[in-house]
């Protein structure tokens, strides 16, 4: 994926883009438009924190959040292609904490992480995570499990993290977020889950 994304900004600098764009690239580039939002905050981060206390701007954060929802219901079901994938056909989680883990397996919605991935697994889309937790195989363990078990949520591969120092700690391989999501837009797991 990271030699994939240099070999477009190469083309993009040289103006030889290839048409039609490669899957991979192409999931890249959904991928970077999926975090610009992040980007756009990050030079307000401390007056949106500030904001957080005001009752009117969570309404209106959660109005906001209710339109995207709303929009997340109106886009056409069925499977798709790498080719063929559209911004909101696939959600990915990356990194997903033991908390959001926790989170999404006991269905609690009070964030706008979960409240998005409960409004695309309630529409039948695919719900990729990538986990990056210190205790996977403590008590994020039950939750892995009860999520591995749901219908249309899908794991990037994952492995310990460091078996000497952090013995229950588990990282997705990030090298697999692309062939994860194809899989998931495909209806499969990618296998091994576990590395």
């Amino acid at each position: 994926m990271i030699v994939e994304l240099i070999d477009g900004v190469r083309d993009l600098v040289r103006g030889t883009t290839p048409n039609p764009i490669p899957p991979a690239r192409r999931m890249i580039l959904l991928i970077i438009v999926g975090t610009l939002p992040l980007f756009v905050v990050l030079p307000v981060k401390d007056l949106v924190e500030g904001l957080s206390g005001n009752i009117y701007f969570v309404a209106g954060a959660l109005i906001v959040t209710g339109f995207l929802l709303f929009a997340s219901d109106r886009v056409k079901k069925g499977r798709k292609t790498e080719r063929s994938a559209k911004l909101l056909d696939v959600l990915l989680v990356c990194p997903c904490t033991g908390n959001t883990l926790a989170k999404l397996a006991c269905g609690i919605t009070d964030t706008t992480v979960t409240m998005a991935a409960k409004a695309h697994l309630r529409n039948g889309a695919p719900l990729v995570l990538a986990i990056s937790t210190n205790d996977a195989l403590a008590a994020s363990a039950k939750h892995i499990g009860a999520l591995m078990d749901k219908k249309n949520v899908y794991f990037v591969p994952f492995r310990q993290d460091s078996p000497q120092k952090k013995p229950r700690s588990m990282v997705a391989d990030f090298s697999k977020l692309t062939d994860t999501v194809c899989h998931a837009l495909q209806g499969e797991q990618i296998q091994p889950i576990l590395l």
